[in-house]
């Protein structure tokens, strides 16, 4: 593919695709932030135990879960 060619498939992309492609790109970082809060609340407990730190771990988790059910909802209707 030439230069030429490549600028008139990005100048004729749908401006809907750019920004579902950004989106989705944004939901990927925030799964990778929620992976490291995952990991963080976990060293946090190992550290700190406290009666609640089971609790703040399935916060956590389900905060991880739902955010991978969200992307995975995201690829499927966008």
């Amino acid at each position: 593919m030439t230069i030429q060619g490549f600028y008139n498939t990005i100048i004729h992309l749908s401006p809907w695709l750019i920004v579902k492609i950004i989106i989705l790109i944004l939901f990927l970082f925030y799964i990778f932030f929620a992976a490291i809060l995952n990991r963080q609340v976990t060293l946090m407990n190992h550290v700190l135990e406290a009666k609640f730190s089971p609790l703040i771990k399935l916060f956590a988790i389900i905060h991880l879960l739902f955010i991978i059910f969200i992307f995975v909802i995201a690829l499927i209707f966008l």
